[in-house]
C-alpha cells in the first residue's frame, strides 16, 4: 500500500483526531504517523489538552497546529448544529402531522351516537380515553357519500396536555344528496336503516366471509364472538370437500349436566356463526359429559337458524341491521364480544379480571356509578365510583372497573358458569338510584369491554 503524503495526513488530522474516516482511511493514517516522527508529533500536541503544553504562538509549527485545532473545533461545532438542525426539523414535521394535521381515529377510540334526520346525519360522541386514543382529541370529522352510505372519519390531533371532558367531546353534521341508507365510522358500521348498530353487531359484520374454508377468517369470526372465553378450549374440524358444509366446535373441557348456560348458549353463538359465513351449512359443537364421560354432539343448520329468525340466515351478510336483530334474539347482544384484534389471556385462572369501561353517553348528569358482579346469578362483588372532587359525570366521562377471579370465586373460571354485571346510576340532580335492567355476560380474561350508557332517567337508562 502506498504512504500517504504528509501533506494529505496533515489535512485529514482533525478528522482521523475525531474518528470521523472511515476505517481503511484510518488505517492509512495509523501507519504513516508511526514512520512519520513529524506528523506524529503534530498529531500528539494537536490532542493533548491546552494546558498540558505551552507554546510559541509565533512559530510557524504552533500556527499550523493552532490552525488545525481550530479547524476540529469549527468541525465539531458545525456538526453539532447540523444534528440540532435536524432533530428540530424532524421534530417540527412531527408535530405538524400529529398535532396539526392530524390522523385517522381507530374505531376503538371512539364512542359515538348517531342521529338522522331526513337528509341530514349528525354524528357526536367523545375519545374514550384509553388507549392510543387517550392522547388524542377529535379536529374534524370527513364524510364521504357514497350511493347512501355516508361515510365518516374522524380526524385526531394528539395533545401535548392532559385532556379534560369537554376536549374528548366532538360533533359534526351533514346534508346528504338523497336517502341515508347506512353510516359507516371509522369503518366500523353506526347505523342502518333506521336502526343504531351496536358495537358487538359492528364487529362481527366486519369477519363475514362467503367460504368455510377461510380458516384465517373462522379464526376471526370465533375471536370476535369470543368462543375460548365463554366455552373454554377448543379444536376446529371443518367439512369443505362436499355439502352440507360444516364448521365442528371440538369442546377440550368436560362438561356438567348442570352447566346450563352452556347448552344454552350453543344455539346463538350457532345461529350467529352461520350468519355471518356464506356458505356454511351448519355449526356443531361436540364436547363430553364430567359425569359419565360419554362425548354427546349439537348440531345447527342453516334452516333452524333461518327459522329462528323468520328470514334467510344468510341474509344477515347484507344487513347489519337485520344481524342486530338476530343477536339481540338470541340475548347475545348482552354479552361482551371482544372487538377485532383486541388482546385476550391466554389462559384463565385465579388472577385473571374481568374487565371493562362505562361510558356517559346521556345528558344526565350522574353523581356515582355502582357495579355489581354476579357468578351464576349470586351477588359476589360490588365496586363503586364518583368524581373525586364530587363533580357530576357527564357525558363523554367514563369509569373503569376491575374484578380479579378470586375475589368473586373460583367458580367464575369454570365453563359454563355465568359471570354477569348490573350498573346502578346514581342522580346528580335527583340523588335517586336507577338500576340499568340489562345485565351484561363476561367472560374472565377477555380484555377490557367498553360499555355505553345511553338514555335518561324520564326514558330509562341502557347500555350498549
Amino acid at each position: 500500500m502506498d504512504r500517504l503524503p504528509c501533506g494529505v495526513v496533515r489535512d485529514l488530522l482533525p478528522l482521523y483526531a475525531d474518528d470521523l474516516v472511515s476505517e481503511d482511511t484510518g488505517k492509512m493514517i495509523k501507519e504513516h504517523l508511526e514512520g512519520c516522527e513529524d506528523c506524529r508529533s503534530r498529531y500528539e500536541r494537536m490532542t493533548e489538552p491546552e494546558a498540558a503544553y505551552a507554546y510559541d504562538a509565533g512559530t510557524e509549527d504552533q500556527k499550523e497546529i493552532a490552525f488545525l485545532k481550530k479547524t476540529r473545533k469549527n468541525y465539531i461545532r458545525n456538526v453539532l448544529i447540523a444534528m440540532l438542525a435536524v432533530v428540530l426539523v424532524f421534530g417540527g414535521l412531527m408535530y405538524q402531522r400529529y398535532c396539526l394535521v392530524g390522523e385517522y381515529m381507530s374505531g376503538d377510540w371512539v364512542a359515538c351516537d348517531v342521529s338522522v334526520d331526513g337528509n341530514t346525519v349528525t354524528v357526536g360522541g367523545t375519545v374514550t380515553g384509553t388507549g392510543d386514543g387517550a392522547h388524542h382529541k377529535v379536529k374534524e370529522v370527513v364524510f364521504e357519500e357514497n350511493k347512501g352510505v355516508i361515510y365518516a372519519n374522524t380526524i385526531g390531533v394528539r395533545a401535548l396536555m392532559p385532556l379534560g371532558a369537554e376536549d374528548r367531546k366532538f360533533s359534526s353534521s351533514y346534508q346528504a344528496e338523497g336517502e341515508i341508507k347506512r353510516v359507516i365510522l371509522n369503518d366500523v358500521v353506526v347505523w342502518d336503516e333506521g336502526r343504531d348498530i351496536s358495537r358487538i353487531t359492528a364487529s362481527l359484520w366486519q369477519t363475514r366471509h362467503d367460504y368455510i374454508g377461510d380458516a384465517s377468517m373462522n379464526a376471526y369470526t370465533a375471536e370476535v364472538l369470543n368462543l375460548g372465553t365463554y366455552f373454554g378450549a377448543f379444536e376446529n374440524d371443518l367439512t369443505t370437500d362436499a355439502e352440507p358444509y360444516r364448521w365442528t366446535i371440538i369442546l377440550s373441557d368436560e362438561i356438567k349436566a348442570s352447566d346450563g348456560t352452556v347448552f344454552g348458549n350453543m344455539a346463538g353463538f350457532a345461529y350467529s356463526m352461520l350468519a355471518v359465513v356464506g356458505n356454511l351449512d351448519e355449526v356443531e359443537f361436540r364436547y363430553r359429559m364430567a359425569e359419565t364421560g360419554t362425548e354427546r354432539s349439537e348440531v345447527f343448520t342453516k334452516e333452524e337458524a333461518s327459522e329462528f329468525l323468520g328470514t334467510d340466515i344468510k341474509s344477515c351478510m347484507n344487513s347489519p341491521a337485520l344481524l342486530e336483530d338476530l343477536l339481540g334474539m338470541t340475548g347475545l347482544t348482552r354479552y361482551g364480544f371482544r372487538t377485532p384484534g383486541s388482546s385476550a389471556q391466554s389462559s384463565i385462572d385465579e388472577n385473571s379480571m374481568v374487565n371493562f369501561s362505562v361510558h356517559i353517553a346521556t345528558d344526565d348528569p350522574i353523581k356515582e356509578i355502582a357495579v355489581n358482579c354476579y357468578v351464576d346469578g349470586q351477588l359476589r362483588s360490588t365496586q363503586g365510583g364518583m368524581n373525586a372532587d364530587g363533580s357530576a359525570l357527564e357525558n363523554g366521562d367514563f369509569m373503569s372497573f376491575s374484578f380479579i377471579n378470586r375475589d368473586i370465586g373460583d367458580e367464575s373460571m369454570l365453563v359454563g358458569r355465568t359471570v354477569t354485571i348490573e350498573v346502578e346510576i346514581v342522580s346528580a340532580v335527583s340523588g335517586k338510584t336507577y338500576t340499568v335492567p340489562d345485565r351484561f355476560v363476561i367472560a374472565p380474561g377477555q380484555g377490557n369491554v367498553h360499555f355505553f350508557l345511553s338514555g335518561s332517567a324520564a326514558d330509562g337508562y341502557t347500555l350498549y
